[in-house]
């Protein structure tokens, strides 16, 4: 179980390296787009010096030419417009005439509602920039707004995506080495967690063990009952393809199944004859009082299903609802055949054991009245060699293999919700 516990771990811890590698890595693009971004804008800003040393005297039109021979050192095209966007200017760089196309195929609208744009569009041999700024004169006051579109040098966009994978190795290399690191930690803390409720529900189980055996020993003969019941129920359970969660409120259930024995009195429930109409409905009120019994407990309540059904019938003639059919749950219709062919092939105050045999062939005749027929079916075919099973076993060894047997069922590692 240890080794499924470290491989669950190890399986997560690797999920959450994989999770951190991918925001990394995600986190780390957005900053080169965003490093790429600033680095044309200031690249492009028509505040560099060479523009903001332009003298006023010099004009509007003065400016604007100013800058346009600034941008079309490094742009495929410019425009410049007045305030009031107007065209006064435009230019285009012969030198990338052959990409122009392409390039104005990718290129979206520039708004008209603010004086600043950016947009990065990438081909497949350049890179360049359509941004839009405000044109200043030298008092900083804006004159204008420049369009254009301009060229990203490409040792730029080489240099940051370098820097971008020679970080990311080192994030990496970082998670990689703290995952390491904790890896060892997280199994200890996680095994000392795991002991600690081990502990708890193996308590429990112990619990609901001893007192289950208490109860049943007021009507049986040994107290053995309940283990044996519980281990066939157990074993038909699996034959019936249960879920584990469905396997776990069974063996509750058949540790509990009489629990509200204890409210009916001894005169009543070892009378060696056979129950009067009202003494049977006097003994009928166990299935409430054990109801009432586990209710306030979380963990013992998950047994509810066969404690208040196990005396169901599917031909709807049990008690107390009259349930019929698939309308009884189904773990309280496998253990209403095991807790009968168990009664049958054991001693009882009032009676002697039945041949085991002849237990299952009772059984077998009371398929589609009282019980489930495919259920009898399943149990049909192995009920004889677990009564073998069970007989050759003294109280302890019955106890310690069924311990063993139930305790996998609860102390999954991604099984815990049952702790109270």
């Amino acid at each position: 179980m240890m080794t499924k516990i470290s491989s669950a771990i190890l399986w997560r811890l690797a999920l959450a390296v994989v999770l951190a590698l991918f925001l990394a890595g995600t986190g780390f693009y957005f900053i080169m787009e965003r490093s790429l971004d600033d680095f044309v804008l200031t690249l492009s800003e028509p505040q560099a010096d060479e523009i903001a040393n332009a003298k006023v005297d010099q004009g509007d039109e003065a400016i604007y030419a100013k800058v346009l021979e600034v941008v079309f050192r490094r742009s495929v095209s410019a425009q410049m417009y007045d305030n009031e966007w107007n065209l006064r200017k435009e230019t285009t760089n012969p030198r990338y005439d052959a990409q122009r196309a392409e390039l104005m195929a990718k290129m979206q609208d520039f708004p008209r509602d603010t004086a600043r744009y950016r947009h990065i569009i990438r081909t497949a041999d350049m890179m360049v920039a359509h941004i839009q700024v405000p044109i200043l004169n030298a008092a900083k006051e804006q004159i204008g707004i420049l369009n254009g579109v301009f060229v990203v040098p490409r040792w730029i966009d080489q240099q940051l995506r370098q820097d971008f994978r020679y970080a990311l190795l080192m994030v990496a290399a970082a998670i990689l080495l703290t995952a390491a690191l904790f890896y060892p930690m997280i199994l200890s803390l996680n095994r000392k967690v795991l002991h600690s409720s081990h502990e708890v529900l193996r308590g429990n189980l112990e619990m609901a063990e001893t007192l289950g055996t208490a109860i049943a020993k007021r009507d049986s003969d040994t107290g053995t009952h309940n283990y044996r019941v519980c281990y066939y129920a157990l074993q038909l359970g699996i034959a019936a393809k249960l879920s584990n969660d469905e396997i776990r409120r069974l063996i509750l259930g058949s540790f509990f199944h009489d629990i509200g024995k204890i409210g009916i009195s001894d005169a009543l429930l070892l009378k060696p004859g056979k129950l009067t109409e009202e003494e049977f409905a006097v003994m009928k009120e166990h299935v409430s009082l054990g109801l009432e019994i586990v209710r306030p407990s979380r963990w013992l309540s998950a047994g509810r299903d066969v404690i208040e059904y196990h005396h169901e019938r599917v031909d709807g003639a049990g008690y107390l609802k009259q349930l019929k059919g698939e309308e009884i749950p189904l773990v309280a219709r496998i253990f209403a055949i095991v807790d009968v062919f168990d009664a049958l092939a054991s001693r009882r105050p009032y009676k002697e054991p039945m041949p085991s045999e002849e237990a299952i062939a009772i059984v077998r005749e009371e398929a589609d009245n009282h019980f489930d027929p495919h259920l009898v079916d399943l149990f049909s075919g192995m009920a004889v060699r677990l009564y073998k099973e069970v007989t050759q076993l003294d109280k302890e060894q019955l106890s310690k293999m069924l311990l063993q047997k139930i305790s996998y069922y609860f102390l999954m590692p991604d099984k815990i919700p049952l702790m109270p």
